[in-house]
């Protein structure tokens, strides 16, 4: 590893480069939930939350018949509380609460709420709705607008993140190769007597893109998914610690889980690995021979064991497959139970 590090250090600025993409990527992807959660706690959700009587010029006012009401308390006038309430798909107003009913009613039942709508609520038309939840719907709008707009901001910065890597890696994997052309060309006509074409056609092609996947892909994705995970345990945390601390409590069953995969997944990567080298092998040999192959009548006894090599590579790829498709609905019922638990 610390050879295939090496050839990192020409590019350290672009690694440092997309590092820092990195982060502000990760800053997007952790805010974006955040304004959604604000968007319905404080604008969808927004009727859950009492208004006071307050004057036209105080901060939210907002109009309700004869008089102007207001969330922003600090602001107000009044003492006695409204409060809107949704029955039967229809919205009504309670007057002049105390902080106390508001709750009391917020919490009520459908009896109690049918009893009171029917004495002492008044109903409020569309156009009441529309006054009373003008910051609302300007709300909601400019939640809408920051989303998207930290979507594009996001779709930016990924895609310059990849393009980034992506070039990087392909230089390092051209060095890579050519190093390793001008090694075989400095090796022993022994070697060649000994080692097949197909497995050095392999190496020079297939296991250098392999290791750009590693500079390009992997290492990128395991630092910007520990930063996120550290990321979103702080957010968590900051909303509620109990309930965070709710879901921690299976992050022992995950690990345990994703060593098992990595276990799982190197054995069915190697074997994959091995089976195309020997597949790869066989075909460059026998292709080149083909003459000798038909000259000697042996195209059924070579068919067989190109048959008999294409099957153990379908298995072992079928086995990498399997291991994935095991892991993956772990890790998802895991993300359920957690849900369930909080």
């Amino acid at each position: 590893m610390k050879r295939l590090l090496a050839y990192l250090k020409p590019h350290k600025w672009v690694m440092t480069a997309a590092t820092v993409l990195v982060l502000f990527i990760i800053v997007v992807e952790l805010y974006r939930p955040i304004v959604i959660g604000d968007a319905i706690d404080d604008y969808i959700n927004g009727y859950y939350a009492p208004y006071i009587e307050t004057t036209a010029d105080a901060p939210g006012a907002v109009p309700y018949h004869d008089t102007y009401l207001t969330r922003d308390f600090e602001a107000a006038d009044g003492q006695n509380y409204d409060q809107i309430l949704l029955y039967n798909n229809q919205y009504y107003m309670a007057e002049n609460l105390s902080s106390e009913e508001c709750d009391a009613l917020k919490n009520a039942d459908a009896a109690t709420l049918s009893s009171y709508v029917n004495q002492s609520a008044t109903p409020l038309t569309r156009d009441d709705l529309k006054d009373l939840r003008h910051y609302d719907f300007a709300g909601i709008l400019k939640a809408a607008a920051l989303y998207l707009l930290l979507l594009l901001t996001g779709f930016v910065l990924n895609a310059l993140d990849t393009w980034i890597l992506q070039k990087m890696g392909q230089e390092i994997i051209y060095q890579m190769r050519e190093e390793v052309f001008t090694h075989i060309h400095s090796l022993s006509l022994n070697f060649f007597n000994n080692t097949p074409v197909g497995k050095l056609v392999t190496r020079v092609s297939n296991d250098t893109e392999a290791v750009n996947e590693l500079f390009s892909t992997i290492l990128v994705k395991l630092f910007k998914n520990i930063v996120k995970i550290i990321g979103y345990a702080v957010v968590m945390l900051s909303i509620n610690v109990k309930m965070a601390l709710v879901s921690f409590a299976l992050l022992p069953l995950v690990t345990v889980l994703t060593f098992f995969f990595r276990f799982m997944s190197r054995k069915a990567y190697e074997l994959t690995r091995n089976r195309i080298t020997d597949l790869n092998t066989f075909l460059s040999e026998h292709l080149s021979g083909m003459k000798l192959i038909q000259i000697f009548a042996r195209e059924e006894e070579k068919y067989a064991q190109f048959e008999k090599k294409s099957e153990d590579l379908y298995k072992a790829n079928w086995r990498e497959v399997m291991t994935f498709a095991i892991f993956r609905p772990s890790i998802y019922l895991v993300s359920v139970l957690a849900m369930m638990l909080v």
